[in-house]
């Protein structure tokens, strides 16, 4: 009973560092956004992201193109679930779809910079100044043509850019949650980019320990307890959900 304690102990200990260590790695920069722009022209150093959050131009119901940004006839809080959220009286769920705008404008010169994107529930479209520049799946107004899909993406922005009109389109017919709940970050390129190597790096590292915790723990258990393995599926189910967090 002794050493099922210390194997219990050493499980848990696991889990609040993996924990602990992707707190360290999010992002904590805030940009405001008021009605659709962020402001970001007085803007001199990019060590850290700046989190593109505030309100929005929002359309519900629509997937928007670049060329009918004149079709946004709100603004709502982003990022923020769908899931029991209202927007001038009406009542969003989280089966549907939507398009959110944001014009962001920059100083004259800048250094390399980078937006990146976390995962939305459960697909979306992201046009920059009129061009597809990043999807995850495929949302469409349709739900049998539409592909959810789940990943982190880094998109780069041209040098010479001072002004981004950003097109947003999210949908979402296959999960509980709808909408995006995670911030989108605009940041030193070279910077996210090292962020999410890294971030990817250590999500492996402790899926791969606890894996093969769980099979140490399993060898130890059928050997000493005759199968109470519950807490080595526990391990590795763990492991697997990490990964599908990514």
């Amino acid at each position: 009973m002794k050493i099922i304690s210390i194997i219990w102990r050493a499980f848990f200990v696991t889990i609040l560092f993996s924990s602990v260590v992707q707190n360290t790695m999010a992002f904590d920069s805030t940009a405001i956004v008021r009605q659709g722009i962020a402001d970001l022209r007085l803007q001199n150093g990019w060590q850290k992201p700046l989190a593109l959050k505030g309100t929005w131009a929002f359309a519900w119901k629509k997937l928007l193109n670049p060329t009918e940004a004149k079709g946004f006839n709100t603004f709502t809080e982003f990022p923020k679930l769908w899931n029991n959220n209202v927007v001038d009286g009406t009542p969003l769920t989280a089966l549907g779809y939507a398009t959110y705008g944001l014009t962001i404008l920059l100083p004259p010169k800048h250094s390399p910079l980078a937006l990146f994107l976390p995962d939305v529930y459960s697909a979306y479209k992201l046009f920059v100044n009129g061009n597809l520049l990043e999807a995850n799946g495929k949302p469409d107004s349709i739900p049998q043509n539409y592909k959810p899909h789940w990943e982190p993406k880094i998109v780069l922005i041209p040098i010479n850019t001072d002004t981004l009109q950003l097109i947003f389109q999210v949908a979402n017919f296959s999960h509980s949650k709808g909408g995006p709940n995670l911030n989108i970050q605009i940041g030193d390129s070279e910077y996210l980019l090292l962020e999410k190597d890294r971030n990817v790096a250590i999500d492996f590292l402790l899926a791969g320990c606890l894996f093969m915790g769980g099979l140490f723990f399993l060898w130890i258990v059928q050997i000493w307890f005759q199968g109470q393995g519950h807490f080595v599926l526990l391990a590795f189910l763990y492991a697997v959900q990490l990964q599908d967090d990514r």
